[in-house]
């Protein structure tokens, strides 16, 4: 009975360690995405569901505001709270800020500045306007803006999906 009793702890550790081991988007409505300098999440900001509505980064809470999808054809950055994409809103200046929109539907409209590669060395990278998602500032305040800028290598346009 004693070994019996031992196994079943010790399948019971084993499972607990495995759910640890879970990639975060597999129950949850998608990835976190966490700048690399600030340690913050990108957000959807006050979960705000109208169009253009600005998408910065925030102490990590796990919320639907907080999680998104990036599609491996589309190229789209889709929020799980407000099911609309990451965009700058159709321009290439430096200093725009992340905003929401409605999902393009189309081939045609994907290039609509929707459309996201995450580099290996972890830059977020608009390919429409070849520019990287960007903590302003080297922010570390929730709210702190999250912007395009010329893709360098710092740290505040790494960002890591978790």
């Amino acid at each position: 009975m004693t070994r019996l009793r031992a196994l079943a702890a010790a399948l019971t550790g084993l499972v607990a360690a495995m759910a640890l081991m879970t990639p975060a988007h597999a129950d949850s409505g998608g990835f976190l995405i966490i700048n690399d300098y600030s340690g913050k999440c990108l957000e959807l900001m006050n979960s705000d569901l109208h169009i253009a509505a600005p998408i910065d980064q925030y102490q990590c809470h796990g919320g639907l505001n907080q999680r998104w999808t990036l599609d491996d054809h589309t190229g789209q950055l889709r929020n799980a709270y407000s099911g609309q994409c990451a965009t700058f809103l159709f321009t290439t200046a430096d200093g725009a800020q992340l905003r929401q929109y409605p999902c393009a539907t189309s081939d045609v409209a994907y290039g609509d500045f929707q459309r996201w590669f995450h580099s290996y060395d972890g830059r977020l990278v608009n390919l429409d306007t070849h520019k990287c998602a960007i903590d302003f500032g080297f922010s570390t305040a929730d709210f702190g803006e999250v912007g395009q800028w010329e893709c360098a290598s710092t740290y505040d346009q790494r960002w890591t999906f978790f």
